[in-house]
């Protein structure tokens, strides 16, 4: 399952990277109150993985003149993410 989330302290942060060390990888990239009920969640649910995505543009979504959508709603409308998680 694909999750998206919208950046932002305390939900949802990028990990800063220790000098000289290697940048985390995948789910590890991110942390905060989101991350850790995700992870709480996947533990206490059989068949649970899930992979952290930020929201590309960064908005939280409105309607453009062509009648498209930006933002979370235009990647959930475009299906980019299966599932919404938000702060």
């Amino acid at each position: 399952m694909s999750t998206l989330l919208f950046q932002g302290d305390p939900y949802l942060m990028v990990r800063a990277i220790p000098d000289g060390g290697k940048p985390p990888e995948g789910n590890e990239k991110f942390e905060g109150y989101v991350v850790d009920l995700a992870k709480e969640v996947a533990q206490r649910v059989d068949g649970i993985d899930y992979i952290i995505q930020t929201v590309r543009d960064g908005k939280w979504g409105s309607q453009n003149d062509d009648g498209s959508w930006n933002g979370m709603i235009g990647e959930l409308i475009r299906a980019v993410s299966s599932s919404l998680f938000n702060n």
